[in-house]
């Protein structure tokens, strides 16, 4: 009987309706999303900026903080894009508000709350999970 409420099924639908209607869906979320950073940005310059509105998450295994630079998946360079992940999810809304449209190393940024993409989330280290039940096809 506990098992019903506990269904994973109803977890891609809320994300598909977080990125469509991102409003109040957003008030968990603790990460953002910024464009137009440049190309020869360091994490520690994103760090310095961006901790002025409160404290970015550390990544547990590393110790540094947890921010993602996107690099051109054909030259390897940088796209001027990243994430930062915040403690919470206050301070990752004050930061939309605070640093939209601001000037990062003299250019414009566009800042964000970050979504996740429905096709990593059905590839990702959940949907891995799925994979173990295959092992019990053999059982009829």
């Amino acid at each position: 009987m506990p098992l019903f409420p506990v269904c994973s099924l109803s977890g891609p639908k809320d994300y598909g309706q977080k990125s469509e209607s991102g409003g109040e869906d957003n008030s968990d979320n603790n990460t953002i999303f910024v464009q137009g950073l440049g190309e020869d940005v360091s994490p520690d310059q994103v760090a310095t900026y961006f901790k002025q509105i409160g404290i970015i998450k550390l990544n547990k295994k590393t110790g540094l903080p947890m921010i993602n630079l996107y690099t051109d998946k054909a030259t390897g360079r940088l796209k001027g894009e990243a994430t930062v992940s915040y403690e919470d999810p206050p301070s990752a809304k004050a930061a939309i508000e605070w640093f939209d449209g601001k000037e990062f190393n003299g250019k414009p940024i566009k800042v964000s709350f970050a979504t996740r993409r429905p096709e990593f989330m059905q590839r990702g280290g959940r949907g891995g999970g799925r994979g173990g039940s295959r092992g019990y096809g053999g059982r009829g």
